[in-house]
């Protein structure tokens, strides 16, 4: 049976070529410093720890020493942690941890180490059990974007990936249903790409030919997202496209992509607080310091200095005194059997959260939620009783009017005289 083994002592040598980049103009760079700040600063509120800021962190030049070491140190004390209690650890999660660890110039192999197995083991473990799942009942364990994940850090760590379970893959119906979608998730085929381009090196020409043939429908269907702003998908996916894009420049021609017109847009959104969730700013943040998950086992920590400055530059408050009115709709569009809406008023600056917990005070049999703390912020798990199914591929959706909304519940910052749906719905 072809399996995915993990090389100890030898790591693969994985060569790409980079596009082109422009380092971004002295008089921006604050900007990316503002970024950084909210990261640091979020560490200590976190519920869990978030290895995808470690990873943001450790890829940019600077470096809040002491926040980032604190960090470390609890991402490897919850993956002990998670182990050793039987904890919900999938094979995207794991391989974040690998990536954070090893952002860190450390050895991941050297974590865990309960019952004969180590995280980088753990994951290979993992991402063996998500394709015997595509293998046998055509779908993941979880998604593509964490079998992608999965396979790019395990690719980092020197794990060979037999060619037969990588074409298993992407001759996998699912699979191919998935990346022809023209509706596709912009972050699954962004992970994708750069989990292809990484093991590609491991095949003969032959095989990749028949891998490429695969990577140019992704990169074709990530350009095809583009807007004339520059934006890929929408905003919060655009940094994960800027990093696939940037390590699969022989796959579409330069005069296909403004890298500088992207990068440009992503910079304007900043100060207008798109990334002030600490994990969509982590997305952004490699793309900004001309660096890609690529980099995360190439860092020279010892040429490191403490020189991320910490002090905050005099903000305007989030919300004001001034009273705003937001009406709030919930229904049912599975099951067709509740439409129930209410106008809350309060504070302008307010979030969307605010909003639900004002109805619920108000009317909690028709507005009662329920959420669980993901690294996104707060996700709405229930509404009115009705819950969110993976197996059903049911969920919440929250739209303005009919548009939907690109930011959690957490962070969507409502407006005077606005419409919000909350929507039970099929994905």
């Amino acid at each position: 049976m072809n399996r995915i083994s993990v090389i100890t002592l030898t790591i693969l040598m994985v060569s790409w070529q980079i596009v082109g980049l422009c380092p971004i103009p002295a008089d921006q760079q604050p900007l990316i410093a503002s970024l950084l700040r909210s990261m640091v600063r979020s560490i200590n509120n976190q519920s869990s720890p978030n290895p995808s800021i470690l990873i943001g962190l450790r890829l940019a030049q600077n470096h809040s020493l002491a926040k980032e070491k604190q960090l470390l140190q609890a991402l490897k004390d919850d993956a002990v942690n998670r182990v050793q209690k039987g904890l919900k650890f999938t094979s995207g999660e794991v391989a974040l941890y690998v990536m954070a660890i090893s952002a860190c110039c450390e050895n991941p192999a050297k974590v865990l180490q309960l019952k004969r197995k180590n995280l980088v083991q753990l994951l290979s473990q993992k991402v063996n059990d998500e394709l015997d799942s595509v293998k046998i009942a055509s779908t993941p364990l979880t998604n593509f974007y964490q079998i992608g994940l999965g396979v790019l850090a395990l690719c980092q760590q020197g794990a060979v990936i037999p060619y037969p379970l990588v074409y298993r893959l992407l001759s996998n119906p699912a699979f191919r249903d998935t990346i022809d979608d023209s509706q596709v998730s912009i972050d699954t085929i962004a992970v994708l790409a750069m989990a292809l381009t990484c093991i590609r090196e491991q095949f003969t020409w032959d095989q990749k030919q028949t891998t490429d043939t695969t990577m140019k429908i992704i990169i074709k269907q990530i350009l095809n997202q583009k807007k004339s702003d520059g934006i890929i998908g929408n905003i919060y996916s655009t940094g994960l496209a800027v990093q696939a894009l940037t390590v699969t420049s022989t796959f579409y021609n330069t005069s296909d992509w403004n890298y500088t017109q992207t990068i440009q847009k992503v910079l304007s959104e900043i100060p207008n607080g798109t990334f002030s969730n600490p994990m969509a700013a982590s997305q952004v943040i490699p793309s900004l310091v001309d660096r890609t998950y690529f980099d995360v086992t190439k860092l020279q920590c010892s040429q490191d200095t403490d020189n991320l400055d910490m002090t905050e530059p005099p903000t305007v408050p989030a919300t004001s005194e001034t009273l705003i009115r937001v009406q709030f709709t919930v229904t049912n569009a599975v099951a067709n059997n509740f439409t129930d809406s209410i106008t809350i008023s309060l504070h302008k600056g307010s979030v969307l959260l605010s909003v639900m917990e004002e109805a619920a005070k108000e009317q909690p049999e028709k507005f009662s939620f329920t959420i669980e703390n993901s690294s996104w912020g707060p996700f709405v798990t229930s509404i009115q009783g009705v819950r969110q199914s993976t197996k059903d591929r049911t969920y919440w959706q929250f739209l303005s009017g009919t548009v939907p909304l690109e930011q959690g519940v957490g962070d969507y910052v409502v407006h005077d005289g606005e419409h919000i749906i909350a929507k039970f719905t099929i994905y």
